[in-house]
């Protein structure tokens, strides 16, 4: 049996991360692919799930790299050896999966393309839960429309007033790829940040950032999407997903109320009741059933075929400059590297950045 390097969970009592080995991830099922990973993106989830993790589990969730093998059954429209793709998978839950390791194991449908000219590190950060995240937010559970491969969208194919689209912390990870999506999608959008990442997310076409701190922020956000002309806000992102952030970005919305996602469940007891609060759990989007905040979660079908449907498109808005990738924090230190990595995200010092590492 073929080894490979891995970041493993120790599992009780320590609770904590080791260097290790763990079998190279073959046989492949029908529909899969083994990918040599050549990048992984470093998520929240990682380090807030190992506490979670049974002994010997794979740890991470982001990764871009090349197609290593094929397994049975793929078409030829599957990517193909010695491509370059990017996805992410269930990490800090099997033994046999995580992405932080030399190769990790994907469906061939649950992977995108990654263009020549974007290298691993931002395919990694974009193609993982961050990028995934914000396509399940404005694609499945607000129904903007999705960008169709070879097809403009956005405010050149949009005319007279946009409806607006809050997002509260916009410099997050979810919040810039959020906020880009609904721009593509014909959005006139509206976030939080902290002043000094103003100009970068005007970079990115949102239309007007404000002061988190502010305490007359919802009012202004309101405001000003309704001097736009149009209906002002009618739906949104919180991506601090606590219950003060909920409910200022709730107050951000127009007369006619909306729907605004949350990343964790949030209590809004009390608040408008025209504002649908929805929370989303990216995981769905692998298609299988899983367990996580004491509830079960089904297979989701639907929208493991919606995901599959936006990574047909991604790779395109990635080379043309549509999408862009996080400012990256690369760390050095390949997968021994990690740790550090982790630690670095939950201090919490990081601002509008993403830490990747190269493997």
């Amino acid at each position: 049996m073929s080894m490979m390097r891995a970041v493993l969970a120790t599992g009780p009592p320590a609770r904590a991360l080791r260097m290790g080995e763990r079998p190279i991830p073959l046989p492949l099922r029908p529909g899969e692919l083994l990918v040599r990973v050549k990048a992984v993106a470093l998520n929240p989830t990682d380090w807030r799930n190992i506490p979670l993790a049974q002994e010997g589990c794979g740890i991470g969730c982001d990764f871009a790299g090349v197609v290593e093998e094929r397994g049975p059954q793929l078409r030829g429209t599957a990517p193909a050896q010695g491509d370059r793709v990017a996805g992410f998978v269930h990490g800090n839950l099997y033994k046999h999966q995580g992405a932080f390791a030399e190769y990790v194991r994907t469906p061939a449908d649950l992977v995108w393309s990654v263009p020549p000219n974007v290298p691993f590190t931002a395919a990694a950060s974009i193609g993982g839960i961050g990028g995934s995240t914000a396509a399940q937010v404005v694609f499945m559970k607000l129904g903007l429309p999705m960008p169709k491969p070879g097809v403009h969208t956005g405010s050149e194919s949009t005319s007279g007033p946009k409806p607006g689209f809050v997002v509260w912390s916009g410099a997050s990870s979810v919040g810039q790829y959020a906020s880009q999506l609904a721009r593509l999608a014909g959005h006139n959008v509206l976030v939080t940040a902290s002043p000094e990442n103003f100009d970068y997310l005007k970079s990115l076409g949102v239309s007007a950032v404000f002061d988190y701190r502010d305490p007359d922020a919802p009012a202004q956000i309101r405001a000003t999407a309704e001097r736009e002309g149009g209906p002002g806000v009618v739906c949104g992102l919180d991506a601090v997903s606590a219950e003060g952030s909920t409910l200022k970005a709730i107050e951000t919305f127009g007369p006619r109320g909306g729907h605004l996602i949350t990343l964790l469940p949030v209590n809004v007891t009390g608040a408008r009741q025209d504002v649908k609060v929805e929370s989303t759990v990216v995981y769905t989007v692998l298609g299988d059933a899983f367990r996580l905040w004491n509830k079960q979660f089904d297979a989701n079908v639907a929208d493991r075929e919606a995901i599959s449907r936006w990574y047909r498109v991604c790779g395109e808005l990635v080379g043309k400059g549509d999408l862009r990738p996080n400012r990256l924090r690369v760390l050095p230190g390949g997968l021994p590297g990690i740790e550090a990595g982790l630690e670095l995200l939950k201090s919490g010092t990081l601002s509008a950045e993403k830490v990747v590492l190269e493997i």
